[in-house]
């Protein structure tokens, strides 16, 4: 067999430029091709008993099969390398023609698919992107995210010790936080009460009021899920939330102390835009357990007077006229201080313009400790004089009574027409109602 040349007309290996190695190996393969003669394809001669040192066809045939497979490796290597360099595809077929004793070699074509179908693992966001163009997290859609993919914390709630309707408010937090790894564009928070406090057997509405800190301000939200806005409540206060970020809003709770006793439930919220509208991520229930309200207080209530005895005639200058004065209280709140009021006012006889009766001839006394004891008088101008009574301050009870027992003389100097007697009481500043009683003293006979 002799030395053929392929050239490029042959074979179209010139179709890429030949490398180094391509063409060690093709010019081996050449020489050995080369020793294979006809004499060495003959058949074999019969045995004659002496050993045979010609090899059969098979030992020529398997050096000429190995470095055809050598060859067919090499060009799919080759090939592989020409793609990525973007370069004209090698030719079909790496074959010349049959040769004896070689299989026909598979095609670089053929050979370089397998590599091709392979693609990239799915990266960590919703949407495929090229490994050497490092992205930021898409924003999650309704169909991206998990059912829970914002958590919720409140703090500041769930204590062993029963919140007190009425006691004044009481401040907790929530914390939104995304846990996927997708941005939300907008996070708008949304915490309310249960409609009703749920007692031992029965429920009852919630009442009072749920504020939200704006920046440095309360903001009043709706209280409970009965309002008809209050999934709307955080529309104003909507927020980003980047993967794995948290924001945290303060609340303050003030119930009224007129809520039962029982178990209010608070449920906060996310709303999430979504193609459908608002989409409302996982919600936490927070159970804060209500006692029954502190007792509200009662408010003091001025007392109320009436006359319970007298006025009797009196002689002035000899015998006092005496009457009896009731103060009740008629609030449940006792009166810790409850004094009476005594104002007198000179009565005028006809064609008079003015009166003559002076303090030091005007004596009124008091029942105390089971005596008589004497009240200073003094002159208001204009024919009044007031009574002190600061000795007989005393508390009463709510519902209870407290008795004066008073009376009153006019110097036997005095020849007017008598006095007007005002009675009231003060109960801790609150002033009441008042009676007014005229006694009636004849004067002494001279002896």
């Amino acid at each position: 067999m002799t030395d053929d040349h392929h050239d490029s007309a042959d074979t179209g290996w010139n179709a890429v430029e030949d490398s180094p190695m391509e063409r060690l190996l093709r010019e081996a393969m050449t020489a050995r091709t080369n020793q294979v003669t006809v004499a060495s394809l003959r058949p074999a001669a019969p045995p004659d008993g002496r050993r045979r040192r010609n090899r059969p066809l098979y030992l020529a045939a398997v050096p000429m099969l190995a470095a055809a497979a050598v060859v067919i490796g090499v060009f799919g290597v080759h090939t592989d390398t020409s793609a990525d360099r973007r370069d004209a595809p090698p030719a079909a077929s790496l074959s010349t023609g049959p040769t004896p004793g070689v299989s026909q070699a598979p095609t670089a074509s053929a050979a370089s698919t397998a590599p091709a179908a392979q693609t990239a693992p799915p990266g960590p966001t919703a949407t495929d992107a090229p490994a050497s163009a490092p992205t930021q997290p898409p924003s999650a859609s309704a169909s991206e995210r998990s059912a829970h993919g914002i958590g919720i914390t409140v703090d500041g709630l769930s204590g062993s010790k029963p919140l007190v309707p009425g006691s004044g408010p009481v401040a907790f937090s929530v914390t939104w936080t995304n846990t996927t790894g997708q941005r939300y564009d907008s996070v708008a928070p949304v915490v309310a009460a249960r409609a009703s406090v749920v007692g031992a057997g029965a429920s009852a509405p919630v009442r009072g009021r749920l504020q939200r800190q704006d920046g440095g301000s309360w903001t009043d939200v709706p209280l409970s899920e009965a309002s008809a806005d209050y999934r709307s409540s955080g529309d104003a206060v909507a927020f980003p939330l980047a993967a794995g970020a948290g924001r945290t809003i303060r609340y303050r709770l003030d119930l009224t102390g007129d809520n039962a006793a029982g178990t209010l439930s608070i449920e906060s919220f996310a709303l999430v835009p979504s193609p459908q509208g608002p989409s409302q991520e996982a919600a936490v229930v927070t159970d804060v357990q209500l006692a029954a309200a502190a007792p509200t207080k009662a408010a003091p209530v001025a007392p109320t007077v009436r006359l319970t005895g007298g006025p009797s005639a009196g002689v002035t200058g000899k015998t006092p006229s005496q009457f009896q004065l009731t103060a009740t209280n008629p609030g449940t709140a006792p009166l810790n201080s409850v004094v009476p009021s005594v104002v007198l006012t000179e009565r005028l006889g006809p064609g008079a313009t003015s009166g003559s009766l002076k303090p030091e001839e005007v004596t009124v006394e008091a029942l105390y400790g089971g005596t008589w004891r004497s009240l200073g008088v003094s002159s208001a101008g204009g024919g009044r004089f007031v009574v002190d009574t600061s000795l007989l301050d005393r508390s009463v009870a709510g519902g209870a009574d407290s008795v004066f027992d008073l009376r009153l003389n006019l110097g036997s100097s005095y020849l007017g027409a008598g006095v007007d007697v005002t009675l009231s009481a003060q109960g801790d500043g609150l002033s009441g109602n008042s009676v007014t009683v005229s006694p009636r003293f004849s004067y002494p006979m001279n002896p």
